[in-house]
């Protein structure tokens, strides 16, 4: 399985979530450094963190954060966990 590219279809006002899983490299959270975004006219806006331009700056500093209580199974044990929730949007300004 490919790790490092995920493709999903998201329609408009609907989300996807990812969630830490056994593939994450050192406990960390899955954490999406770059996307494209195809736009209805079959335009892409490629958006990523390093970059600076203002797509990509509006998605990345555009986000809301909430946190989720989990039990996690840890090599037999469970574990409560309170783990943060990024939210991130599309607006109507990134897209113009």
């Amino acid at each position: 399985m490919d790790l490092d590219r995920f493709d999903f279809e998201i329609k408009s006002n609907k989300s996807i979530t990812f969630e830490k899983n056994e593939h994450a490299e050192n406990g960390n959270l899955f954490k999406c450094d770059s996307l494209s975004i195809t736009l209805p006219d079959k335009s892409v806006i490629g958006l990523s963190r390093r970059m600076h331009n203002e797509p990509s700056k509006l998605f990345f500093n555009n986000y809301e954060r909430s946190f989720v209580d989990t039990i996690i199974d840890f090599d037999g044990d469970k574990l409560r966990r309170h783990l943060p929730v990024d939210k991130y949007h599309i607006t109507e300004e990134m897209i113009k």
